[in-house]
């Protein structure tokens, strides 16, 4: 939708298309639709369940000082990739539709 409205890739263009090739096996090809949350997904996972285990022991999800800027790396790195994939010199960022 951003795209359509905008003409330039948002930051998590191509995500659909990535999560379905990898239920599909397909790792390359998902790795081309959204390089950056190729490897944050699985990351993000395990601090969801991080916090989960630890809201089923103790009753509460404290985020501590080092997830808390594990998090707002996180989305300074979304914020960089979704410049950089609209520069003509990273196009190679941009998704690959096929």
């Amino acid at each position: 939708m951003f795209y359509k409205i905008t003409g330039l890739y948002c930051p998590g263009c191509g995500m659909t298309r990535m999560l379905i090739q990898l239920l599909h096996g397909n790792i390359k090809s998902a790795f081309y639709y959204n390089r950056l949350l190729f490897f944050l997904i699985p990351i993000l996972t395990v601090f969801i369940v991080i916090l989960m285990i630890q809201y089923v022991k103790k009753g509460t999800m404290d985020v501590n000082k080092k997830m808390n800027n594990c998090f707002i790396l996180f989305i300074i790195f979304l914020i960089i990739f979704g410049i950089l994939r609209n520069l003509p010199s990273f196009s190679f960022l941009a998704p690959i539709y096929s």
